[in-house]
């Protein structure tokens, strides 16, 4: 059966009935305000273009590092010289058995510092960065500041500094909707969720499926597990 239309008229009248008697469900009433949004726990201290050439990521996973250059939280220009200082040579198409050349410097998009202060150094989150060979390209990394167990700055004795690492990971897990889980494909070449450079070193390939890892330690399994733990 032919449904026909009601006139214009009708139909205005009825919409505007409507909306006097019982309000547009999921709006705004008069005088109330929106939920202001949750104010990020970023620090911007970004670092122009920082040898990305405009490239851009689709993150679907969060590389935890840490890095023992310890200035206790004083100085994230640290982790900044420290990465400029330091050369790469991965390059995906490349085999194991070519010549590698460096193709930049170390880079990473998020830097937390001993006190606990996440800083955002990148032009954005998704800004291309080299700080985990095969990784680089679908993850986001966290550089965290202190060292392995054993050392005098482990980064799990830290708990100042562990709740700016679950805040910063949480943000990025919302923004980009990263699930808690910690995958790293065979070759390295793919991940999801929140991982650590170790698992993603351990699996890295050059073209050839050759490793190309260089026995990465951070962030240790325990570190990691809390971490997974706390932003669940």
């Amino acid at each position: 059966m032919r449904i026909r239309p009601l006139p214009i008229a009708l139909t205005v009248l009825a919409v505007l009935g409507a909306g006097c008697a019982g309000g547009i469900s999921g709006g705004i009433d008069a005088g109330e305000s929106p939920a202001p949004a949750t104010p990020s726990v970023l620090v911007q201290h970004v670092q122009s273009d920082w040898d990305a050439d405009g490239r851009k990521i689709k993150p679907t996973a969060i590389v935890l590092h840490w890095w023992a250059g310890w200035e206790n939280g004083k100085n994230i220009d640290r982790l900044v010289k420290d990465a400029e200082n330091n050369k790469s040579t991965y390059n995906p198409d490349a085999k194991s058995t070519d010549e590698h050349p460096v193709v930049g410097h170390v880079t990473v998009q998020v830097g937390v510092t001993g006190d606990g202060k996440a800083y955002q150094l990148t032009p954005t989150l998704d800004t291309f960065a080299r700080h985990a060979k095969c990784a680089n390209t679908w993850a986001i990394g966290v550089e965290i500041e202190g060292d392995g167990p054993g050392s005098d700055h482990y980064v799990g004795d830290n708990e100042k500094q562990f709740k700016g690492v679950v805040a910063v990971v949480k943000e990025l897990m919302a923004k980009y909707n990263i699930k808690p889980e910690s995958v790293v494909a065979d070759d390295g070449r793919s991940g999801r969720g929140v991982v650590s450079h170790k698992q993603v070193d351990a699996k890295c390939k050059w073209a050839d499926n050759k490793p190309a890892g260089s026995g990465k330690t951070d962030v240790d399994d325990k570190y990691l597990k809390r971490v997974l733990k706390a932003v669940k």
